[in-house]
């Protein structure tokens, strides 16, 4: 399970530009920084997990950027970047929200609950 992103986009880095863009996968997100510019993807927030391989994603992404535009990135063949920390993205440009799949951890109980007697 590869997790997936929403985010937003400054189209060319346009900040007057800016759309919202679901279901990004990692690799997408270098595609999305390599067309636009490294600061125009920003709000980066993970949503879901999918299943998905370097494979299938190659030829997705292809279909959508272009094939030319992969290979040029990832080259003609081996695995993709699938875990967000490879790209090295400005942590700023995370979103500041709890993603989904995270929950506030509850407190530690510190004392005893007292024994009751039956009744």
């Amino acid at each position: 399970m590869e997790n997936m992103y929403r985010v937003k986009v400054a189209l060319a880095g346009d900040v007057r530009h800016i759309v919202m863009k679901n279901g990004v996968s990692v690799p997408e997100l270098a595609i999305l920084r390599s067309i636009h510019s490294d600061s125009a993807i920003s709000d980066i927030t993970l949503t879901a997990k999918e299943n998905y391989d370097s494979d299938s994603e190659r030829e997705r992404l292809g279909k959508i950027y272009g094939a030319d535009k992969v290979v040029k990135l990832f080259n003609a063949y081996g695995d993709l970047p699938m875990d967000i920390k490879k790209l090295k993205i400005n942590p700023a440009l995370m979103a500041q929200t709890e993603p989904i799949g995270t929950f506030p951890k509850g407190k530690k109980k510190t004392e005893p609950e007292p024994e009751t007697e039956p009744v």
